[in-house]
This record gives C-alpha cells, structure tokens and sequence, in this order.
C-alpha cells in the first residue's frame, strides 16, 4: 500500500505519460539507493533478505546505488523494509527476474540521491517507447526495443524500476 511519503515518486506517480509536470516532478525527485560504501557500489549486487537478518534466506538482488528502493518500514535494529524490481542475472541463484520484490536490507546501507536535472528517460516496454523528457517538458519519443523474457531466458526482460545512469550518454542534437 502507498504512503503519503511515496507522493511524488517513481512509486507513486500514476503513469499518466500526458501529465508532463507530474512526471517531471517524479524524475527529478531524490530516490533511494543501496550504498554500502564500496567504491563501485553503483555497478555491485546488493543482497535482499527475507527477514531482518544476515543469516535468512536471499529473496532478491539490488544493482547498488544505481537503482531506486522504496523503503516501506525502518525498523528500530537497524534494518529496513524495501520493495524493488529484483534485479538477478542469467548466473545468479536468486532466480528471482525482474520481479517486484519486498525484503530487507541494512538501514545504514540506504543512501538519498539527488538527481541531474538536465534530461530524464523514460522507457515503456508496453509501447516500446523512449521517452525523453527535460525541465521544458517531452523533448521526444523515439521507437525503442526492449528485452523479452521467454522460456529459454527467462532472465531477459528489460529491467523494470528506476535507475541512475552512470555512464556517459550521447548527446541529444537540436536538429532533427
């Protein structure tokens, strides 16, 4: 169930992609990250536990602090509620792909990003669109195709869920 606090963000902004001030808003909010200090924490898988505990059993992976958390509930013994898009790959033992996922991470671990501000994307498998939005508002929708999960790899899909880019992107030209 959403909270007041998740007003504004990723998780509570209603995919209205029209509503161009509302999904500016949301991009351009702070979101939560998995940081546990390590100098390539963007890029590492963090562990999710099933209980607040260290020794429970591993319900699904975050990619560092480059994808969005929602907390749910920080409990007094330093350990926090989570939801997020599980994000194993073809060779991890958590089989749990692209699926939404609630379990515990370390409270301490929970970092605030704040956000670039110049371009924003939004990807829609649904559609298979990019949409690539700035302060003015939609810059452009481009034609884009996203990863399928099939029987075979099942781990395939396109992650779902919000994400900062590390890497350097292109550049957007002005003309055409």
């Amino acid at each position: 169930e959403l909270t007041d606090t998740d007003a504004g963000t990723y998780w509570g902004t209603p995919m209205d992609i029209t509503d161009e001030e509302a999904i500016w808003a949301m991009l351009s909010a702070p979101i939560t990250v998995v940081d546990d200090g390590r100098k390539d924490a963007y890029k590492g898988q963090q562990r999710v536990y099933a209980e607040p505990d260290d020794d429970s059993r591993v319900v699904a992976v975050v990619t560092g602090e480059s994808q969005g958390v929602r907390v749910i509930e920080t409990l007094d013994n330093g350990w926090s509620l989570i939801e997020l898009y599980s994000s194993t790959f073809h060779d991890n033992s958590i089989q749990a792909w692209n699926m939404l996922v609630q379990g515990y991470v370390k409270t301490s671990h929970l970092k605030t990003k704040e956000i670039n501000k110049k371009y924003h994307i939004i990807v829609d498998k649904l559609t298979q669109r990019l949409y690539l939005f700035s302060e003015e508002g939609l810059v452009s929708t481009l034609l884009v195709s996203t990863g399928l999960s099939n029987e075979k790899q099942p781990y395939n899909e396109t992650r779902s869920g919000e994400y900062l880019l590390f890497s350097p992107t292109g550049a957007f030209p002005s003309e055409s």
